[in-house]
């Protein structure tokens, strides 16, 4: 038989197969060994024998198998350590599988999956921290993940913003080269200092709930980042000056209902009526604890509704208006 190109697979046997309508028999190629099981992937259940044609079934379970050897895996940490005596002791240490020095890096090797093994991990680092606060070589200290996924490094920044007065993380380079260190926040080693990003996240969040993508891409970790570097994105510097715009018309709608200036209460309010209603609380409690009755008259006009809570004490507009005696404001918001 002449050859196809390729390598014929060692042991080849030739068997009488069935017999056709005219009477001859077909012929049959049998393959045992390693290179038949490789080919039995790709051969769709019913089909030819010669087909190459991969079912649907064997790339479901070729994915959910790769899944699972990816899942197993002992993803490799690494602690780079400055005192020599460094090691993973105490009851409450993380499950590993090896822990080797090489020189000043000690790797380990976690015996359990990342999503499993990494709570428990920041957990002793922290705790390990808080007990050497003094010790500048212990705060010298951090942990380090390379190449993990989005997500992975979403849940990792999760547990360290659960610890947020004692480790930090920071993440550097793109892709597989994409490392995130887990550093003492009080440490010899500084981070880049976080900067005042709560505000920022919380905008985020907003987005999100709106479904915007960006957002939805963006961990709590790389925009603090981003804020440290004074590098963030042009459509989150559209959002804070945005909430900038809203914080000033919230203290100017403050201002114009305590002191009473019922024009510039109009004025702003038709530019910004969604604020009325955001805390019109503050809005009406304002106009009352300084007797502001065409102001107060004004935001019931608005459709502020008369029965709000204040916020920190509890008390309501009527109950306000009755302590202070303002009977005028409590007859009108009785109505």
């Amino acid at each position: 038989m002449a050859s196809s190109g390729r390598d014929e697979p060692e042991e080849v046997v030739v068997e009488g197969g069935s017999v056709r309508a005219d009477g001859s028999v077909r012929k049959v190629r049998r393959v045992r060994g390693s290179w038949a099981e490789a080919r039995s992937a790709y051969v769709a259940k019913g089909a030819r024998r010669g087909s190459m044609c991969r079912s649907v079934a064997s790339l479901a379970a070729s994915r959910e198998a790769e899944e699972e050897a990816r899942e197993g895996a002992l993803p490799a940490v690494l602690l780079q350590p400055v005192a020599e005596e460094i090691a993973l002791e105490g009851e409450d240490a993380p499950p590993c599988a090896s822990a080797v020095r090489r020189g000043k890096t000690l790797e380990i090797a976690l015996a359990s999956p990342m999503a499993e093994s990494a709570p428990s991990l920041i957990a002793w680092f922290a705790r390990r921290l808080q007990a050497h606060e003094d010790d500048e070589e212990w705060q010298a200290l951090e942990l380090e993940w390379q190449g993990r996924s989005r997500s992975e490094r979403r849940d990792l920044y999760a547990e360290i913003e659960a610890r947020d007065d004692v480790v930090v993380g920071v993440s550097e380079g793109l892709g597989a080269e994409r490392t995130l260190r887990v550093r003492s926040r009080r440490g010899a080693v500084k981070a880049r200092p976080r900067t005042p990003a709560p505000h920022l996240w919380r905008l985020v969040q907003e987005e999100r709930a709106a479904g915007r993508a960006e957002a939805e891409q963006l961990s709590r970790g790389e925009l603090e980042e981003l804020a440290a570097a004074e590098d963030l994105p042009a459509w989150i510097l559209e959002l804070e000056r945005q909430e900038a715009v809203r914080a000033g018309a919230r203290a100017a709608l403050r201002e114009a209902a305590a002191a009473g200036d019922e024009a510039r209460l109009r004025d702003l309010a038709s530019k910004h009526r969604p604020l009325l209603f955001e805390d019109p609380a503050s809005l009406l409690h304002a106009a009352i604890t300084n007797n502001r009755f065409g102001t107060a008259r004004i935001l019931l006009d608005l459709g502020l509704p008369p029965r709000v809570f204040d916020r920190a004490s509890g008390e309501s507009a009527l109950e306000l208006a009755l302590r202070l005696g303002h009977e005028d404001i409590a007859s009108m918001l009785r109505c």
